[in-house]
């Protein structure tokens, strides 16, 4: 009705009025648990640089804002232009703040992004999606966009990394084409990880999910799920999340049947305290 009456950029302007108020309010926050959130935040504080694949219109770049040091530099990637242009006055005001008009693949290339479309036909910009074929992709907007490997980002000097590294990847099924193109940064730098692993995306996008637990787990990472505050080394794709942290921890030590808490993790936290 918006669109019928004042004309396909009301509702733009809209979204942004909305998220401003949020922003104002307190409400421009997670969905996500406490332990999550505080485990993210601490993450956050310590990182010497953030990586935020995925940014979509900048809900998760603007929370670890909260936390971090001031000179942490957080770059998001966001092919969406209509999300990315979102976030950019999302994240207006903040200091050491780059959003880039890319997604993350493993190799440089023009893609297609799929977005899907609610029952009144408007994009959902947060689950848009890379699809190999867009006709045979369901319902939903499709049109060209830049993905580009981060270790390409890294090697040319768009994105500058000081670490420690935290890396948050949420790209709808697209994490292993990611993963593949910043073996570099994950072989140097070792980051700290928080990823969405939905096996129904990595389905539609040709992979499943050993395609994001192995590179990891052969790079001596820990995969833990998230459950009632504790935080329990999985194999296996959990039914209860979709949301991982995958932690480079020393020997690739495993926690004991009854999980970790976020001091056990903060304790073993691999990493010399960041010199500022």
């Amino acid at each position: 009705m918006i669109t019928l009456a004042l004309g396909a950029g009301a509702t733009r302007q809209l979204h942004t009025l909305y998220h401003a108020v949020l922003r104002r309010t307190g409400g421009f926050g997670l969905n996500e648990t406490a332990a999550t959130k505080a485990l993210l935040s601490l993450l956050a504080a310590r990182a010497g640089t953030i990586l935020d694949g995925g940014a979509n219109i900048g809900r998760y770049s603007w929370f670890m804002a909260r936390y971090r040091d001031r000179e942490t530099h957080i770059y998001g990637f966001e092919p969406n232009p209509d999300a990315c242009r979102l976030a950019r006055r999302n994240l207006a005001g903040l200091k050491n703040v780059t959003l880039l008009p890319v997604g993350l693949a493993e190799t440089q290339r023009t893609g297609s992004l799929v977005v899907p479309q609610d029952a009144f036909g408007n994009p959902v910009s947060g689950l848009g999606f890379v699809a190999s074929d867009p006709e045979a992709a369901g319902t939903g907007s499709a049109e060209p966009i830049s993905l580009w490997p981060l270790d390409a980002l890294i090697a040319d000097g768009t994105v500058r990394i000081q670490p420690p590294v935290l890396l948050k990847l949420d790209i709808e099924g697209y994490e292993p084409a990611a993963l593949a193109g910043m073996a570099r940064l994950l072989d140097q730098h070792r980051p700290w990880m928080f990823f969405e692993c939905d096996t129904a995306y990595l389905a539609r996008a040709g992979y499943d999910w050993d395609a994001v637990y192995l590179p990891l787990r052969n790079r001596g990472y820990v995969i833990f799920a998230e459950i009632k505050g504790r935080f329990y080394a999985v194999e296996q794709p959990q039914s209860a999340s979709v949301n991982y942290f995958a932690l480079p921890l020393p020997s690739a030590e495993i926690p004991p049947a009854a999980g970790w808490t976020i001091d056990d993790l903060q304790d073993r936290l691999s990493v010399r305290p960041l010199n500022r």
